[in-house]
């Protein structure tokens, strides 16, 4: 077997003759990595030969990356990547580096800010809304209003001449503040409409004095604005103004207006929406069957429309008389409920409207005796209705397996969901299936805890998952030892345990691994997630034992839980895995990255360079994750790609590799695409890279 060369023998070749010698002793120093420290110096030698050929001397660089660590190198890396790649040195990197950067780093360095909205970029955002570029403007306000809405810069932008700066600041400005008075009458579409969406919230005589002067405006927009923020403030005095609206040709004008008076509520304005109830508009109609139903008149009227061809139609007057609480009405609603009526929905929303009305007794006859289809919505409508002399009805509908899940929740609308009854009717006859009885307890509060946990080890099998599920939504520790005999029972029960339990209990772990031999596949797969989540020195020991499962799936749950565990004594038998060269190298490359520790840098460089191209950016995700500097660079370049995947995945990772990626984020800054641009940019936002982004926003090189 051949004697892989020693370090210094590596170093050595360095000054070989021979080119191919030279640069297969530089990848193997790279492949080596962090255990070369001592080749430090004859490899920074190496690349600051000037003699030397340019790709040996970019490949020094790359072994030089892989021995010093990432925070220590930025500025190696800034010349050596000039040199490589061509760039201009000396006087023309000063001149280059002396002009203005180009606006789309700041642009994108201020978004980036408004992510972090911390106070220390308060002053560096300041300048830059004194800078000429509109969209570097845009966004340094939108950081300042994250920061503090009442910062004089927000209030200042009222008067910006760039439309998307004014609307923008109306957007962040206190509704009260008076120069959104002088926007009322801006010259911009968008300025006007989103002044006229504040005033509509703003509390004084002013506001509501501009509101009533946009009613005039010849844009459609701008009056619908005036009229809903009148009658969001409750004006009465503009009720003439909105009953002529309703007459008005434009279809969304009578729209606004309709529901405008629907807000106001004014009995004064019965007549006006009655006859836009033969608007030939249904969306108008609507509107003011629903404001009558507000108003709590009009009941004929309404009752004419349930006989509209319009199914909307139908619906809003539907609900307009259940609003009215008429008992009158009850007779028509209940018109249309023989063979050939409306469908089930409506029929559902009709007899929602008679318990409104105070019909309970029609709505329970249906119930008793009505079809299958009409029996469902009329549990949901009692349910609807919060008329409690419901209750002994509904928990009569819980003995029939069709309607047991709709009772179950028309019971726990009304606060009045037994479950020990819920859990007798199951025990007793089995006609409740999972999905009914998951359904009535998922509906449950919290008041409930008590008797879930009193019901959790005698429930029948076919609601006891529920009654886990219902945990984990509302941890209860006095839920933990039947938990635990629910995970040991096996079966579906266990299912929902083990997401759980406390993973990090002793005996929790004992459960895991004894259900890594159950039958059951999906539970073999939760044990293994939760021996990842245990830190047990036990869970190392059973998981390492899975490594040679047949399940394609069982192993490569179980190499990815080893790397959640963090235990580096996994990474021998994951480096093992390399050498596979298939799915289990590429599931240990994610392990060995989540392990993130440094001595595993050397052996995914070796499987890098061994394994084929479609493995390198799995390779490299690992690497970039480890700190692996040229690896990092190479997901940079990554953000520019054309594939979403590849995009988003780099992202990722770079997040991931925190501070070491920032040189390469901030170069990316200048970068000619907006979408690569906002990406680097939020990276370094996720990073913390506060400073770096205040230098990039100030124009730093």
């Amino acid at each position: 077997m051949t004697r892989a060369p020693s370090t210094r023998e590596l170093l050595e070749r360095l000054d070989a003759t021979p080119t191919r010698e030279r640069a297969d002793a530089l990848k193997a120093l790279e492949e080596r990595g962090a255990l070369i420290a001592d080749a430090l110096e004859p490899l920074r030698q190496r690349y600051e030969d000037p003699l030397e050929r340019r790709a040996l001397r970019s490949q020094a660089l790359q072994a030089l990356a892989a021995v010093i660590h990432p925070r220590v190198l930025p500025l190696l890396l800034r010349r050596g990547r000039a040199s490589a790649d061509h760039r201009p040195t000396g006087e023309a990197v000063r001149q280059r580096r002396a002009q203005p950067p180009p606006s789309g780093r700041r642009e994108a360095a201020a978004w980036a800010l408004g992510l972090l909205s911390h106070p220390k970029a308060l002053e560096a955002l300041r300048e830059a809304m004194e800078d000429p570029d509109p969209t570097l403007r845009h966004h340094a306000l939108l950081a300042i209003a994250a920061l503090d809405s009442e910062d004089p810069c927000v209030t200042g932008a009222l008067l910006d001449p760039d439309p998307e700066v004014r609307c923008a600041a109306v957007e962040h400005v206190d509704p009260d503040h008076r120069r959104l008075l002088e926007l009322a009458w801006d010259e911009d579409d968008a300025v006007r409409r989103a002044t006229g969406a504040a005033l509509a919230q703003a509390s004084t005589e002013d506001a509501r004095d501009a509101l009533r002067a946009m009613l005039l405006s010849d844009e459609v927009a701008t009056r619908h604005l005036a009229i809903v923020g009148l009658a969001a403030h409750g004006d009465a005095t503009v009720l003439p103004e909105l009953t002529v609206l309703l007459t008005d040709p434009r279809t969304e004008t009578r729209y606004g207006a309709a529901r405008a008076l629907g807000q106001l509520a004014d009995p004064e304005a019965v007549d006006g929406l009655v006859a836009a109830l033969l608007d030939p508009s249904p969306p108008v109609v609507c509107e003011a069957a629903a404001a009558l139903g507000a108003i709590g008149a009009a009941r004929r009227p309404l009752e004419a429309l349930l006989r509209h061809p319009n199914r909307n139609v139908v619906m809003a007057a539907t609900r307009a008389l259940g609003a009215l609480g008429d008992p009158a009405a009850i007779p028509a609603l209940l018109s249309t409920l023989g063979p050939g009526g409306p469908p089930p929905h409506l029929v559902g929303l009709q007899l929602a409207a008679v318990v409104q009305a105070g019909g309970l007794e029609p709505v329970l006859a249906v119930l008793e005796d009505g079809p299958l289809a009409h029996q469902e919505v009329a549990v949901l409508a009692l349910g609807r209705g919060q008329d409690p002399d419901a209750i002994p009805a509904l928990r009569r509908a819980l003995d029939a397996p069709e309607l047991a899940d709709l009772a179950a929740v028309a019971l726990a609308r009304l606060g009045a969901l037994d479950l020990p009854r819920l859990l007798a009717a199951v025990q007793a006859k089995g006609s409740i299936s999972h999905n009914d009885a998951h359904v009535a307890v998922m509906a449950l509060g919290a008041e409930h805890a008590d008797a879930i946990v009193a019901a959790l080890d005698d429930a029948p099998t076919v609601a006891r998952s529920s009654l886990i599920h219902w945990l984990k939504r509302h941890p209860d520790p006095r839920a933990a030892p039947a938990l635990l005999r629910a995970l040991q029972e096996g079966g579906r029960g266990a299912l929902a345990a083990a997401v759980a339990v406390d993973a990090r209990d002793p005996e929790v772990v004992a459960a895991f691994i004894e259900a890594l031999d159950d039958d059951h596949a999906l539970l073999q797969r939760y044990a293994i997630s939760g021996l990842g989540r245990s830190g047990s020195r036990e869970a190392l020991a059973a998981l390492l034992g899975l490594l040679l499962d047949e399940d394609d799936a069982i192993r490569r749950a179980a190499i990815l839980a080893l790397g959640r565990l963090g235990d580096p004594a996994a990474i021998p038998a994951l480096i093992r895995l390399l050498s596979r060269l298939d799915v289990d190298a590429a599931s240990a490359l994610d392990a060995l990255a989540m392990l993130g520790r440094p001595e595993a840098n050397a052996a995914i460089l070796r499987y890098r360079h061994r394994a084929g191209p479609e493995a390198h950016e799995a390779a490299d995700r690992a690497l970039a994750r480890l700190g692996h500097v040229p690896a990092i660079e190479r997901m940079a370049h990554q953000l520019s790609s054309e594939s979403g995947k590849r995009h988003v995945l780099a992202r990722h990772t770079l997040t991931l590799a925190g501070d070491a990626a920032w040189p390469f984020l901030v170069e990316l800054l200048d970068h000619p695409l907006p979408r690569v641009r906002y990406a680097a940019a939020g990276v370094l936002a996720r990073t913390g890279a506060l400073d770096v982004l205040i230098q990039a926003l100030r124009g730093a090189p």
